[in-house]
């Protein structure tokens, strides 16, 4: 739709926007990030809804399209792509031991959940460039925490 109109229409931003949110939250519980079990929650609105710990607030960028950066797109995220997939995969690797940490102390360790929060934050600005969600392409580095998942 971008292609012809330069426009992103709003039912498939928020749908998209809908299916990040509820991936965020499945990985999070099933990762334990946070004990109760994701709501079924299908609201398609690009802002956060709530109801969870875990939040994800998108703004899509919707009007003034730039076509040719949509068009590229696919060949443009394959760098920052490889390197969010090397990071989630250290942050599997994480993922295993903090489960050892936690089983034995009862308590995650402080930097352990920092850096899956944050290779979660890359994963989802990748694939919020890789959906055509926004045009601010990815950086190559961990953002810093600011509480919460809450920023693509």
């Amino acid at each position: 739709m971008i292609l012809f109109t330069g426009k992103l229409p709003e039912g498939i931003a928020g749908f998209q926007a809908m299916v990040l949110r509820y991936q965020l939250r499945v990985t999070a519980y099933s990762g334990f990030l946070f004990s109760d079990y994701p709501p079924f929650d299908f609201d398609t609105s690009s802002p956060e809804p709530g109801g969870t710990p875990v939040t994800l607030n998108v703004v899509p960028a919707l009007e003034d399209r730039n076509r040719l950066t949509v068009g590229l797109r696919l060949l443009w995220v394959i760098p920052v792509a490889i390197f969010a997939a090397v990071i989630y995969f250290a942050a599997s690797v994480v993922w295993i031991v903090a489960f050892f940490a936690v089983l034995f102390t009862g308590r995650w360790p402080e930097g352990m959940q920092q850096f899956i929060v944050k290779a979660l934050r890359l994963t989802l600005q990748v694939n919020a460039y890789a959906l055509l969600l926004t045009d601010e392409y990815p950086p190559f580095a961990l953002t810093p925490d600011n509480g919460a998942l809450d920023e693509v």
